[in-house]
């Protein structure tokens, strides 16, 4: 799998949503028909907006609604979701092909009770980490060699289709970043 497009806020800015609307159309419409000739569209993703908060909850789910209607409804979308609360995925159901959250929100968003309620809307579930939390398992390289073992075990246990590492070299992230103190020899994360 792959994605084809990673959405920005295009309804942020009302006096330039026509012209962002315009660009994200002109720039998937080729594509899609691309892949969809030869046989690869149900490989290939649209991301939508990341980690939409207020306002661009709706948003969100605007762009999901506007690709599947211009572009077309075989096009998968894929919405991130990354809020710390239970409800949020409810507010999604509907607006999405596949649903991409925090590894560390598992738990939080109350996923295993919407998977049992919505089997079909989302069989197709894929978690991320990045360079948060502490709390859970992560690839840095100073965290124990068990973190990076555990998550295929962990992907297993919960059925995920997908996997994501984001910001793997955005340096700004990690420099402010440090999840270990300089004397501390283990992590505190839960499983």
């Amino acid at each position: 799998h792959f994605f084809i497009g990673l959405t920005s806020d295009i309804y942020l800015y009302p006096d330039k949503t026509q012209a962002r609307k315009s660009t994200l159309l002109a720039y998937l419409r080729p594509y899609v028909q691309h892949l969809r000739a030869r046989g690869l569209l149900d490989m290939a993703y649209v991301y939508g907006i990341d980690e939409p908060w207020g306002e661009a909850e709706r948003h969100a789910r605007d762009t999901c609604k506007l690709v599947k209607t211009e572009v077309g409804a075989d096009v998968r979308f894929m919405q991130n979701t990354n809020q710390n609360n239970d409800s949020v995925i409810g507010r999604f159901l509907g607006h999405f092909d596949a649903l991409d959250i925090n590894l560390g929100f598992y738990d939080i968003t109350k996923a295993a009770k919407y998977r049992r309620r919505h089997p079909a809307q989302l069989s197709d579930f894929w978690w991320n980490v990045n360079v948060w939390p502490e709390t859970r398992p992560n690839l840095f390289l100073e965290y124990p060699l068990v973190d990076a073992r555990i998550m295929g075990l962990m992907s297993y246990k919960y059925r995920m289709q997908g996997f994501g590492y984001w910001d793997l070299l955005a340096l700004s992230g990690v420099v402010a970043y440090r999840p270990l103190a300089p004397d501390a020899t283990t992590v505190s994360w839960r499983v």
